[in-house]
């Protein structure tokens, strides 16, 4: 079984062809929203080499908006020529999965949601829709918390204050998305024929002046 993995739900864009459990190709590179024009090149170098997938597995959102709708734009036009099934995750399992499993009853999901961020903790499905200027005493009633993962971009920490004796950890420095996807799909997973990008906020999206005062 050869699958085809794509992420461009984060920071980082990440592709990868598995088969049989050997990682036959991976990449990485951080997005600088450019997705539309440098994603599907390096899937088209991928298939040139390794001919076509018998599975697509995408990180389906929640994301950045426009690398997201990208992504998702390719897995369902791959699956429809190629006529094969879709596997898929959401965000929040990819990167609990990338978390290190002796780390993961101590670290929380963080992401980017809007003007806001939403926290999910370990063991827990809720997801928590908070202000930043509220994360420090969100996390400070969480005391077996000492670490973060998230989607939020080192240059952009600065807005986020976390407690005392919590750290971020680095998405370069977990296990990498060849294995995270492999991880994953041990597990079982349905097959679709179309997906569509998870949000945790509407996308904002400016109106024409016609459409605003039609």
């Amino acid at each position: 079984m050869k699958t085809l993995a794509i992420n461009s739900a984060l920071p980082l864009t990440e592709i990868a062809l598995l088969e049989d459990g050997k990682v036959l190709m991976r990449k990485s590179w951080p997005s600088n929203y450019n997705e539309a024009e440098k994603l599907l090149p390096e899937i088209q170098k991928i298939l040139q080499k390794h001919g076509q997938p018998d599975q697509i597995f995408a990180v389906q959102g929640p994301g950045a908006f426009t690398g997201l709708r990208v992504g998702i734009t390719i897995v369902n036009s791959l699956a429809y020529i190629f006529g094969v099934p879709i596997k898929t995750c959401t965000t929040f399992e990819y990167l609990d999965q990338k978390t290190p499993e002796q780390k993961r009853e101590s670290t929380a999901i963080l992401m980017r949601a809007g003007s806001g961020v939403a926290v999910v903790l370990p063991n827990v499905e809720k997801i928590h829709k908070i202000n930043k200027d509220e994360i420090a005493d969100f996390l400070a009633a969480a005391p077996h918390i000492k670490a973060i993962v998230s989607d939020v971009r080192p240059e952009s920490r600065e807005n986020y204050q976390l407690p005392k004796g919590i750290k971020w950890l680095e998405l370069e420095e977990l296990p990498d998305f060849a294995q995270t996807v492999q991880a994953i799909l041990e597990s079982e997973r349905t097959n679709h024929k179309v997906i569509k990008p998870q949000y945790l906020a509407p996308p904002h999206i400016t109106k024409s002046k016609k459409q605003q005062f039609a």
